[in-house]
């Protein structure tokens, strides 16, 4: 029999390794709801160090600064890590901070964080597996990854119009990834899918835009085809279309990954 290396044991000690469990809340929340259902899903402990990449404007950082050690952001936009960086001096809070970085090249030594989140992210890398790979490489063993992103349709012909809608929105927007191509990317990676779950998040059209403050162009030409979608029902997303007014549901899924090596 080979005997237990440390680090097995400290997994073993800190709870890791648990049995895979795969849960759907099915009842939708808003979106502001969200960093707090990750913060709890990431299931953090007080003197973890935590990296969440991409950060936009420190949300999820904020959300589990109470939760944990420290918490450090990095976002490539200089104007979110300028609004998060300004909230967290109006906040007076020492365990957080924030810099502009790549996902791609991240400015860490190997094993730095307990715990690395990416929310909202694998859609928006050029390259989710060199991303993926740097986010494993800061992380410690043992340690979690926790990814959630959108939950993509496995149809196609769905998934490629829901790409389109999400870049007449945003053209930084990539493409989206179904659960098997995640599952694939992480177990590539070396890392072990320990939990999986999913919400549905809601907002209206006007809360959707105005995260990116589109131009008028832009307004129109994304109510159009979301009306469109919702017609021909051809995409992963939930529309309902009540004259001008959209209502717009994501399917999101998340993944707690283990590395243990």
């Amino acid at each position: 029999m080979v005997a237990a290396s440390a680090d097995d044991k400290r997994a073993r000690d800190a709870g890791f390794g648990r049995s895979r469990t795969d849960v759907t809340e099915n009842a939708p929340i808003e979106a502001d709801e969200l960093p707090r259902k990750i913060c709890q899903f990431a299931a953090l402990s007080p003197a973890d160090r935590v990296l969440d990449v991409p950060c936009s404007d420190g949300a999820l950082v904020f959300e589990m600064a109470p939760s944990c050690g420290y918490a450090v952001g990095v976002d490539s936009s200089e104007a979110k890590i300028a609004d998060a960086a300004t909230r967290n001096v109006e906040e007076g809070l020492d365990n957080t901070s924030f810099q502009v970085g790549s996902a791609e090249t991240l400015e860490f030594d190997d094993g730095t964080f307990d715990r690395v989140v990416c929310w909202d992210g694998l859609h928006h890398f050029a390259e989710p597996a060199l991303a993926l790979g740097e986010l494993t490489r800061v992380l410690r063993s043992p340690g979690y990854l926790t990814v959630v992103d959108i939950d993509a349709s496995e149809d196609r012909g769905w998934r490629e119009t829901h790409d389109r809608i999400e870049r007449s929105r945003d053209p930084g927007h990539g493409r989206l990834l179904t659960r098997v191509e995640v599952r694939e990317l992480l177990e590539d990676r070396g890392l072990s899918i320990e939990r999986e779950r999913r919400w549905r998040v809601h907002r209206t059209f006007e809360e959707w835009m105005e995260t990116i403050t589109p131009d008028e162009g832009t307004l129109e030409r994304t109510h159009r085809m979301l009306t469109e979608a919702a017609r021909k029902k051809s995409t992963g997303l939930e529309i309902s279309v009540k004259g001008r007014n959209i209502d717009v549901i994501h399917r999101m899924a998340g993944w707690m990954a283990l590395k243990i090596s």
